[in-house]
């Protein structure tokens, strides 16, 4: 989720930035079910592993929560994630980035 940069929520009180794996159970464990808002996925730019991801964090995410997803240009399985998503409400943001962003509506009911 975080490489690299200095860690600091100020003055984001609500914003979360965490260095590690997005997979990993320590990071999972930090955060109830059903208490984040937004899920910015830019990871291991590889389908099949965004779409773990997604499902991992899902039951995190609360009812209508967004996935943003970047690079789904990259290649022909980043180009597979949207059609995979389970959720109605999903699609591109064109023109943001050269490789494409992408973004998906949590829904729980």
């Amino acid at each position: 989720m975080h490489r690299g940069w200095p860690i600091s929520t100020k003055p984001y009180d609500k914003i979360t930035l965490l260095l590690g794996r997005s997979d990993a159970p320590d990071i999972l464990a930090q955060f109830e079910n059903d208490s984040v808002d937004l899920c910015f996925v830019d990871s291991d730019h590889a389908g099949v592993y965004v779409l773990r991801e997604v499902e991992l964090w899902t039951p995190k995410m609360r009812d209508g929560g967004i996935f943003v997803f970047d690079d789904l240009d990259l290649d022909a399985g980043m180009k597979e994630v949207l059609p995979a998503l389970p959720f109605r409400q999903k699609g591109n943001l064109p023109g943001l980035h050269y490789m494409g962003f992408g973004y998906a509506v949590v829904e729980k009911t």
